[in-house]
């Protein structure tokens, strides 16, 4: 019987171990659609750097845009209940696809005679995700800065 005891908690002590599991490591496009088909996401800042001096360029019109992410590499844009320019369309549609190192992300926007545009992620995580693009004026680079927050 004493043996029987020993051999059940050694038993249970082993199998307790193996319930241990290693954390799951998500891709960005995980994160970016919450591991599921869709994920809303909220403007919450537009920073503009040049000659190293970083300006806050957001208004209230920009902070109520959302960004909806599909798991299917579709996404939409709604530009909220205050637009900055009146003509522009409320809601824009596209494709989206993230480099395989996980350092760019590609939006083409459907019926865009520009072509994609390719941003860096500065930082994809569940609770923000923010994207640059850098671009040369006359007066030097310009980076613009775009963070959301889940929405």
């Amino acid at each position: 019987m004493k043996h029987v005891i020993l051999s059940t908690l050694f038993a249970f002590i082993l199998l307790s171990g193996c319930g241990k599991k290693d954390p799951v490591t998500l891709t960005k496009k995980e994160i970016l659609v919450a591991g599921g088909a869709t994920k809303s996401w909220i403007v919450t800042s537009i920073t503009g750097t040049t000659g190293g001096k970083t300006t806050e360029v957001s208004s209230a019109c920009d902070k109520d845009d959302t960004a909806i992410f599909n798991s299917d590499g579709t996404y939409s844009f709604d530009r909220g209940k205050l637009k900055c320019n009146s003509t522009d369309p409320q809601t824009v549609t596209g494709t989206y696809t993230i480099s395989a190192d996980e350092t760019t992300f590609t939006a083409t926007e459907k019926g865009s005679t520009t072509g994609p545009i390719i941003y860096k992620i500065e930082e994809l995580t569940a609770s923000k995700f923010s994207l640059s693009l850098t671009t040369s004026t006359q007066s030097g680079n310009l980076t613009i800065t775009v963070t959301s927050v889940p929405n």
